[in-house]
């Protein structure tokens, strides 16, 4: 039992609990297992339990050298100095060369994202005994999470050599190879990496959003001086797997380590990407919130206000309460905001982890909401001198943890009182005696009969009228659907269906208005982004159209046609550094006719008054195509060029277009 709860707990499965207990009821004084029950309340924060499960171990073996070294990992975690030495003395006094203790403490403060206190504890493992590969391996692999790339090469070529069937080594050896060949760009506080068959082309998108996000926040959090940060996209899922856990099989999209973020690469997503600059953002702010709080800030709370600051950013990015949310949310699936870290590390769903994002951004949402962001700073440095939530819950927002819990919950009763009742509704009319198969529509009218506020009924009938080409009554059962939960940001939702029907009935500014309004909620329907900067450029609101696309990048960023359509946007607009962005990262992707590319692009540097950067293109694009008699042209404008615009490439965009 024993045996299988430790390969549970090592796939992230819950059922490690369960077996655990099971363990222990067959023999309460299995040691072992109190030890791994202790880990399974600290990887949830659960400090008091963790330490009543270590008492017990210890009760029964004072000397069990795991047990030591978990307890004192413990007290280093919730910044028990004193302690955490007592602890550190009892071992050495039975062991002088225990490097295997600081090893175990090194991996409990690298789970608690303390990365460079495990760096320097497993350092001291190996201090003791310089054939202490375990601690040497742990130095490694934390070193290169803060960046220290060489070192901890290094340190994991030597622990490789003493065990070469070490699967995690071999894994992360074999990707630091890898990432000898990635593509680079700086900044003044930002390093972008990327695998080099995505290349420039990403790599000058990620550079742009991550300055301006890392910018942003470190300024929010009050950090006049930030330390640089490390960017890595990753082109396999397994890859940037490896690159967290040192195997496959992380579910995650990103994850930061403080001065190293590494995520997957919107390829790793095949071509419909994922909303990559949204996450890029979510662990900037992450890396911000461990800078401000020393590494401490738990993980519900530096979940939520990470999520709280992707949707400040705008384009409705940045996980909201759905639908599903609100049947779980009901359904009591979910924990209170002070039990919400078991969510992220012990889920009972698949689903639990998703919501527990949500839920975790509404909490930080009302803290700020009703004591201010001064208070969330606080509760930061709070976490920072070593507080426990409860502690620093009682200081900044003067309640208890149960009183936190209970005043949440008004709140959400309150804030979304329409979409609650709603949700009760379509629980209703789900119980509701359903007519045979293929005969939807009349028990959708007989749900709608019998509880006015089903929202579920009337999305579903306008949808099945509006393939019969219904639309007038279509058009009525989703405005119902649609103002009974006004934040829907489902992409299946009423507001892109009702975009349809206005867009059908010739009112193209209509359409505008509902997909705008999808999309100030849900950033990632890249189908709607792309629909709408069409709508808007019919529209003659080429600027809008251009904003419009900018976003679809955010999810799809290596696609050359929007990279043309943005460019030409651009120059219909007189924005010359947009337009010459735009084919930059054109050019970067490799066309096939790359003096034409090369052309262009010296064409939108001289629009923008950039005669340097125009001339040097248009001779890079002369170079690969002599004879070709618009660069011709173009470079004799340039020879003569004696500042301002160039007219004659100016006269390309207000003809609407570009040669």
């Amino acid at each position: 039992l024993l045996g299988m709860a430790r390969v549970a707990e090592f796939q992230g499965d819950p059922e490690a609990s369960r077996l655990v207990e099971e363990a222990l009821a067959v023999n309460p004084s299995l040691v072992e297992a109190r030890v791994l029950k202790a880990r399974l309340h600290l990887a949830a924060e659960e400090w008091e339990e963790a330490e009543a499960e270590l008492d017990r171990a210890l009760e029964v073996n004072p000397s069990f050298p795991e047990a030591l070294a978990v307890r004192a990992g413990l007290q280093l975690v919730s910044g028990d100095q004193a302690g955490f030495q007592e602890l550190r003395r009892r071992a050495l006094e039975a062991n002088p060369r225990d490097a295997d203790f600081f090893r175990h403490v090194a991996e409990l403060a690298a789970r608690s994202r303390l990365y460079r206190e495990a760096e320097e504890l497993a350092g001291a493992g190996v201090e003791l005994d310089s054939l202490a590969w375990g601690a040497l391996a742990v130095r490694g692999v934390n070193r290169i999470r803060l960046g220290e790339m060489e070192e901890g090469r290094r340190d994991l070529e030597r622990a490789f050599q003493a065990d070469p069937f070490h699967v995690r080594l071999a894994n992360t050896l074999d990707l630091l190879d890898l990432m000898d060949s990635f593509h680079v760009e700086r900044s003044s506080s930002v390093e972008v990496r990327v695998d080099p068959d995505d290349g420039e082309a990403l790599a000058l998108q990620m550079l742009l959003v991550a300055q301006e996000a890392f910018e942003d926040l470190a300024e929010r959090y009050g950090l006049p001086s930030p330390p640089p940060v490390r960017v890595e996209a990753f082109r396999r899922s397994a890859d940037f797997s490896v690159r967290a856990l040192g195997l496959t099989g992380l579910g995650a999209l990103g994850v930061s380590f403080g001065p190293v973020v590494a995520m997957d690469s919107p390829s790793a997503r095949g071509e419909s990407g994922f909303p990559w600059a949204s996450v890029l953002r979510h662990e900037l702010a992450h890396t911000v919130h461990l800078e401000v709080s020393n590494h401490r800030v738990p993980r519900w709370f530096t979940e939520g206000l990470a999520v709280v600051e992707e949707r400040r950013f705008g384009d409705g990015w940045g996980q909201r309460p759905s639908l599903s949310f609100f049947m779980a949310y009901l359904d009591g699936a979910l924990p209170p905001p002070s039990e919400l870290s078991r969510s992220f590390v012990r889920p009972r769903s698949p689903q639990e982890v998703g919501f527990a994002y949500t839920l975790a951004s509404l909490a930080l949402e009302w803290m700020e909401e009703e004591w201010g962001f001064p208070a969330v700073l606080g509760m930061l440095e709070g976490y920072r001198e070593g507080g426990s939530t409860e502690e620093v819950t009682a200081r900044e927002l003067g309640l208890e943890l149960r009183e936190l819990d209970q005043a949440f919950e008004a709140w959400m009763e309150e804030r979304y009182a329409g979409v609650m009742e709603a949700t009760r509704a379509i629980r209703r009319g789900r119980s509701l005696s359903r007519v045979e198969r293929g005969s939807e529509a009349p028990w959708y009218r007989a749900r709608i009969a019998a509880e006015p506020s089903d929202l579920e009924a009337h999305l579903e009938l306008g949808r099945i009228r509006l393939a019969e080409g219904r639309l007038g009554e279509a058009e009525e059962l989703l405005r119902l659907a649609r103002d009974l939960f006004p934040e829907n940001p489902d992409p299946q939702g009423p507001r892109p269906l009702l975009a349809r029907i206005r867009e059908e009935q010739a009112d193209t500014m209509g359409a505008v208005r509902e997909l705008e309004a999808h999309l100030a909620l849900d950033g990632a329907d890249l189908a709607s982004r792309v629909g709408l900067a069409r709508l808007q450029e019919e529209a003659g609101a080429v600027e809008a159209a251009a904003r419009s696309l900018e976003a679809a990048l955010h999810v799809t960023p290596l696609n050359p046609e929007l990279h043309e359509r943005l460019a030409a946007l651009h120059c219909a607009a007189g924005n010359g550094t947009g337009e010459v962005r735009a084919r930059r990262v054109l050019l970067a992707l490799g066309p096939t006719d790359r003096a034409g590319a090369l052309f262009r692009l010296a064409e939108a540097h001289a629009r923008a008054g950039d005669r340097e950067a125009a001339h040097s293109r248009v001779m890079e694009a002369l170079t690969l195509a002599p004879r070709f008699p618009e660069a011709q042209d173009l470079l004799l404008q340039i020879l003569d060029w004696d500042g301002g615009t160039l007219d004659s490439a100016m006269e390309v965009c207000r003809q609407g277009g570009t040669r």
